[in-house]
């Protein structure tokens, strides 16, 4: 869930909300660990595929530059204008943007695949979560597969709160060529645990321009996650820890969950 802009010096208007999804995709475009898995289940189970919370579009391109029809929700408007611009003249008719909420949608016709990744399953909380399962269960075909990836529930439930910013890289803005800092800090409460991400823009007098993303992840477990999956009509078929994939372990990196509606 995106946040507002928060500039640390008013009158810089340098790097203001237009920007804040060019550095969001800048941050995170270049992880690719997962995008082998995700073509692969969607060749397997074939088009049009549905993505929920597609945001700038780091896994839905790489699913049309392949040739699949793809269908993204967002409720995001800046994110998806920005994501429109992204998209290739090749690309343009494979590719369908809606501006919705991802837990009221309907589709004209039912998909085979519906995934939501990108760490985005686990930030809604069960009233959304069941909302959510109800609009999946409705548009997808009969034996249609639903995919979610989020952080191990468990690997949340042990990380502690860093008050301290931790610098995770330095990225630069394509258009201004000033260095952005991508730095976070997090906070650890009793049901969920929020990160706080900050890009820190260094202009060239010194001053510093900031927006920030947080994005807070619900503590719960696997056991839960897999019951309302289940009560929801859908069938568990796999249950992985990474992307590569494995089986999913106490102290794997991801939790990622393929289901069937039944």
């Amino acid at each position: 869930m995106l946040e507002e802009s928060i500039p640390l010096d008013s009158n810089k208007d340098a790097l203001d909300n237009r920007y804040l999804p060019l550095l969001y995709h800048l941050h995170h475009v270049d992880y690719l660990e997962d995008i082998p898995f995700w073509l692969s289940l969607a060749q397997e189970q074939g088009s049009p595929i549905l993505e929920l919370g597609c945001g700038t579009g780091r896994v839905l391109l790489q699913l049309a530059g392949v040739g699949l029809k793809c269908i993204g929700i967002d409720k995001n408007w800046h994110m998806l204008e920005f994501l429109k611009n992204q998209i290739s003249n090749a690309s343009t008719r494979r590719v369908e943007i809606i501006n919705a909420d991802f837990t009221s949608f309907c589709m004209r016709v039912r998909l085979p695949l519906i995934i939501m990744p990108c760490n985005t399953y686990s930030t809604l909380n069960p009233e959304d979560r069941l909302l959510l399962l109800e609009c999946v269960w409705e548009n997808l075909d009969e034996g249609g597969i639903f995919s979610v990836s989020m952080p191990n529930p468990e690997v949340l439930k042990s990380q502690n709160s860093i008050d301290d910013l931790e610098i995770e890289k330095i990225i630069s803005h394509p258009t201004l060529k000033n260095p952005v800092q991508v730095s976070y800090r997090i906070l650890k409460e009793k049901f969920h645990i929020t990160f706080h991400w900050y890009y820190d823009q260094l202009l060239p007098d010194g001053h510093v321009s900031r927006l920030s993303v947080n994005t807070t992840h619900f503590l719960v477990s696997m056991n839960q996650y897999i019951q309302e999956l289940q009560n929801s009509g859908f069938e568990i078929e796999k249950i992985y820890g990474d992307f590569i994939p494995t089986p999913h372990l106490p102290d794997s990196t991801n939790l990622i969950i393929i289901a069937r509606k039944i």
